[in-house]
């Protein structure tokens, strides 16, 4: 057996190298929310086409049949968040990237669904302020902060 087996000088911390570590908790249970809700995305759609109906509601837009072209807009929009989200739980380079991409365009939804454009009228439930935007905007401010340190981190997870 080791002498210095508790020594503080020979312990390593894999948990200061990796690159979860820069993402605050508030962001973890969003990126925990939405790996679930991007993971049932492919069996909802698959069962919308099979003839049963759900409803999907995100920033502002709703329908109530993932077959039209809205609903596989947000099938879509849902899936690529979740994959955003594996991205940053798993520590992948361009998660940060993607997750800016992410934050801009629920942005711009957003805004869009405020402006109440009427060729979308029938799937936005109203022009009123989204309260989707307190979430996005501190997510957009916190990828762009750390970008610089996660590109340089060495993650412990390299795929």
């Amino acid at each position: 057996m080791p002498e210095n087996i508790l020594d503080d000088v020979n312990v390593e911390t894999p948990q200061a190298n990796r690159r979860r570590s820069l993402i605050p908790v508030w962001m973890k249970i969003f990126i925990w929310i939405f790996m679930i809700a991007g993971g049932m995305t492919i069996p909802v759609f698959i069962l919308g086409l099979a003839g049963y109906n759900f409803d999907i509601a995100l920033y502002g837009y709703s329908v109530h049949s993932e077959t039209s072209w809205m609903g596989v807009f947000l099938a879509l929009l849902f899936l690529y968040k979740g994959i955003v989200s594996l991205a940053l739980w798993f520590e992948w380079e361009s998660a940060v990237n993607l997750g800016i991409v992410d934050a801009i365009a629920g942005i711009l939804l957003c805004l869009i669904a405020m402006a109440h454009f009427s060729f979308l009228s029938e799937y936005t439930d109203s022009s009123a302020f989204r309260l989707e935007l307190v979430p996005l905007v501190p997510y957009l401010i916190k990828l762009i902060r750390i970008k610089k340190n996660w590109i340089q981190s060495d993650s412990v997870v390299t795929w």
